[in-house]
């Protein structure tokens, strides 16, 4: 499919953990073996991992076009701020190859894992720095521009120790590249699932997102600081009476333009979890001066109690509500499916109001129990239908 802007990926399907995602300026490909075309040329970033190092070949990965032939280990760079670009000039017909053992029809298929992000080079924010996670070590950033994009083959990756001089409403992360995010996009711009609610807050903050890639954004070019970490998912996401803390479905995008499309997780993780059925589940007490949290979706099945307020959020589009507490002790539970079928991403904030200054206003919101009655009615309305259709074809043929 061409794209208005001149990058494109033809579409295949192949096991679970593949995936393509396609943004008007650039492609995300998880485990993808497929061809791409680069109208008007486009940069390549990548980050691999082989989980049986000692059966590896030293090309496990190739980019193949019209007299070009790219190994995977002129891509891969050896430092976070090393990846190696690959400036691939205009043209159509790039293939992205696996070789040997680790093609898509092999049963060490899943042996090898990567990550490559091709950005067109008319995208917004082109030159932003593009930094790759190792699976084992994390990294420490101090650039001084205003976007940072990281790529990463772990199933999650932990965002912490923020430091700087924020505006308000910053610095705020997004599960893209950093072409998509910016005014380019207007109202139908991407939705980040961190905001920080005050200088201090993220400070404080330690996030967990499940997603390949990760675009961080600190609101200004200046001295700054953020550590990111892999992350195996397990552990239960930090909570502090003064910090956020967010929960998400994996493989959550939260950009209009890209309809239903999501990553997929790594395949240790697509092996572990039961990816349409595992529920995820959390309870804790907090006591702070000031309770928030921000619930953001494309679809969903969760269900939030705070006290004895409970919200039943199972939605279908977009969808954004905020709600308020003040000062107090907050019994707080959520159960919600952690598959790739929901896509849904929820933020509580402890000890700190939401700046007026800070982006507060959100372009939809109603209480979730009328989304959910609107739900209700429409599977009875569809039920019925059908109940009156199968009913007429059984008159028909007796």
């Amino acid at each position: 499919m061409q794209t208005l802007w001149g990058l494109s990926i033809g579409l295949v399907f192949f096991a679970v953990t593949a995936a393509r995602v396609t943004f008007p300026f650039s492609e995300i490909l998880q485990n993808y073996d497929g061809s791409f075309d680069c109208v008007e040329g486009c940069k390549v970033y990548a980050v691999m991992k082989i989980n049986r190092p000692h059966e590896a070949r030293s090309h496990p990965l190739q980019i193949r076009g019209k007299d070009i032939n790219i190994n995977f280990n002129e891509i891969e760079g050896e430092a976070p701020f090393d990846p190696k670009i690959i400036d691939l000039p205009s043209g159509k017909n790039y293939y992205l190859h696996r070789e040997g053992p680790y093609s898509m029809s092999s049963e060490y298929t899943h042996s090898l894992a990567y990550v490559v992000y091709a950005v067109s080079h008319a995208a917004p924010n082109y030159g932003a720095p593009v930094a790759v996670l190792n699976n084992t070590e994390g990294f420490r950033s101090s650039l001084q521009s205003r976007y940072l994009t990281v790529l990463s083959t772990s199933i999650a990756m932990i965002v912490s120790e923020f430091t700087g001089t924020f505006p308000a409403g910053y610095p705020k992360i997004y599960t893209t590249g950093f072409d998509a995010i910016g005014n380019k996009y207007a109202g139908t711009r991407c939705i980040p699932v961190y905001q920080a609610r005050s200088q201090y807050n993220a400070e404080q903050s330690s996030l967990t997102v499940f997603a390949p890639i990760v675009t961080i954004d600190f609101g200004y070019e200046g001295e700054h600081g953020v550590t990111v970490n892999p992350s195996t998912g397990a552990d239960k996401p930090l909570k502090t009476a003064v910090s956020s803390t967010v929960y998400m479905s994996p493989g959550f995008i939260g950009c209009p333009f890209v309809g239903n499309q999501m990553y997929q997780l790594p395949s240790e993780a697509s092996h572990r979890y039961d990816m349409e059925t595992r529920v995820m589940e959390d309870s804790f007490t907090m006591i702070a001066k000031s309770f928030d949290f921000s619930y953001r979706a494309i679809s969903a099945q969760l269900t939030l109690n705070v006290n004895y307020d409970s919200f039943h959020f199972n939605n279908h589009g977009h969808y954004w509500t905020t709600k308020h507490y003040d000062q107090g002790a907050f019994k707080i539970s959520l159960s919600g499916r952690r598959g790739q079928g929901a896509g849904w991403v929820l933020q509580l904030d402890f000890g700190t109001e939401i700046s007026s200054t800070g982006g507060s206003s959100v372009p939809h919101t109603e209480t979730p129990e009328t989304e959910t009655m609107i739900d209700r009615l429409k599977e009875i309305a569809r039920n019925f239908i059908m109940f009156f259709c199968i009913f007429a074809i059984i008159r028909y043929f007796l």
